[in-house]
């Protein structure tokens, strides 16, 4: 089988193919060394088959040499020299037919394997993918030059059609654009900015209910005694501060008494307690405290707990103890404990 340095049909010049894939190289060799030893151990026994028929073939030729030296010396011949060289030529000639039918018979095994259909596949196959292994890398490249010259070729035709294409489709999303800016927007603003407010809000609102307690603000007293207990940490710690302070003031057992500027009989005093005026109320509680009216606790009681003014809630704590011997601090809530368990003794 011969072959040459040319080629495979349709396969590029350029370049150098790829190497074999190994795995395919050594099964191949594998195959070829299998295919020889075959031959080999073939080649074998032909060579002992025919060396056995040459020895039958030389016995035989014997008897035709001895035939031959009969005749020989029936004819005259004049020497053993002569037989001799009859008997070595014969020999030879022999011989050399039984080489070259044997090196035939070689010859045509040999050829008859290469031709067996396994091989023959085994070396297309491996013709193949060398073929496609070498190929790819050119039919890629070339590919991709002609693709990149049409590309570059279309460039400004590209650009053009996509500004177009993106310019229509912005437009036609303007409203939506616009509503998702706005929603990220709204977001941003509930997210981070809302919080931030509500927290200046509660903060402003927290540092105003301090200020009105300081003015005599009573509700906002009460508010400040029941935060809640989510209250941040930090303004609780204001609000119990600054409730310390307005009780300590209110019970350093200083106090202004009012006084009306024209005396009140018992009636206008009662008619004063339910008066808008802070002050006309605290006047007429300081006026009723020395008169020990018991009919009027309950009345002093419920200005003790929900009177709008601090100071009037003093008052009425003042009046309370004396009326019923007890001696309990301004707006300490256990007065309202020990009320509750004594009341009947004062109905």
């Amino acid at each position: 089988m011969s072959t040459t340095d040319q080629p495979p049909q349709g396969q590029p010049s350029q370049g150098q193919p790829a190497p074999p894939n190994p795995d395919q190289t050594r099964d191949l060799l594998q195959f070829l060394r299998e295919e020889n030893e075959a031959n080999r151990t073939a080649v074998r026994d032909d060579a002992e088959k025919n060396r056995k028929l040459l020895l039958d073939t030389i016995k035989i030729a014997s008897v035709a040499i001895s035939l031959i030296v009969l005749v020989a010396a029936f004819f005259g011949l004049k020497s053993i020299s002569d037989v001799k060289d009859a008997i070595r030529t014969e020999a030879g000639r022999e011989t050399q037919s039984e080489i070259t039918r044997m090196q035939g018979e070689i010859r045509k095994r040999l050829d008859d394997q290469f031709q067996t259909p396994a091989l023959q596949k085994l070396i297309k196959d491996a013709a193949k993918e060398v073929t496609e292994k070498s190929a790819e890398p050119l039919i890629k490249s070339e590919v991709a030059a002609q693709v990149k010259s049409g590309v570059d070729a279309q460039k400004p035709a590209i650009a053009a059609a996509v500004a177009q294409q993106t310019q229509a489709a912005v437009k036609q999303m303007e409203s939506e654009i616009e509503s998702i800016a706005k929603k990220s927007v709204d977001t941003k603003v509930s997210t981070e900015v809302d919080p931030v407010i509500r927290k200046i809000k509660d903060d402003g609102d927290f540092q105003l209910l301090i200020t009105r307690m300081d003015a005599d603000d009573a509700q906002a007293f009460d508010r400040l005694a029941h935060l809640p207990p989510s209250t941040d940490p930090s303004r609780q710690s204001v609000a119990i501060a600054a409730l310390r302070s307005v009780y300590a003031a209110h019970n350093s057992g200083m106090f202004q008494g009012h006084q009306f500027s024209s005396p009140q009989t018992d009636s206008q005093l009662v008619a004063h307690l339910t008066n808008v005026d802070p002050f006309s109320r605290q006047a007429a509680l300081d006026a009723l405290t020395s008169k020990k009216n018991l009919s009027l606790l309950p009345r002093v009681v419920e200005m003790m707990i929900a009177d709008p003014s601090i100071d009037v809630r003093c008052a009425a704590f003042r009046a309370f103890n004396n009326w019923t011997a007890q001696t309990f601090q301004c707006l300490d809530s256990n007065a309202f404990s020990w009320w509750l368990a004594n009341k009947q003794k004062f109905q």
